[in-house]
């Protein structure tokens, strides 16, 4: 008898990931850096780096974005938060 395949979690993604990378993409659009990013938005820079480069402990691990840090990303780029969000987000 086979034994059932168990599910691979090395390989799911976190909530935010699909958000991370869009932010990542509108930022090196506009050629800033993280820190530009973060003074302009008025967030710290270890949160736009946590946001785009997902959690690399699991104090943090699986948590979504506030959306309010989102929107204020979003403002900073000067796009709308549905642009940074995938459409399954919530």
């Amino acid at each position: 008898m086979k034994r059932p395949k168990l599910k691979d979690v090395t390989t799911s993604e976190p909530p935010g990931a699909e958000i991370g990378r869009r932010i990542r993409a509108k930022r090196l659009g506009k050629g800033w850096t993280q820190r530009q990013l973060a003074e302009k938005s008025g967030l710290f820079l270890t949160t736009i780096n946590r946001l785009e480069n997902g959690p690399k402990d699991y104090r943090y691990g699986g948590r979504q974005p506030y959306l309010s840090s989102i929107r204020r990303i979003a403002q900073a780029l000067g796009v709308s938060s549905e642009e940074l969000m995938p459409d399954d987000y919530f």
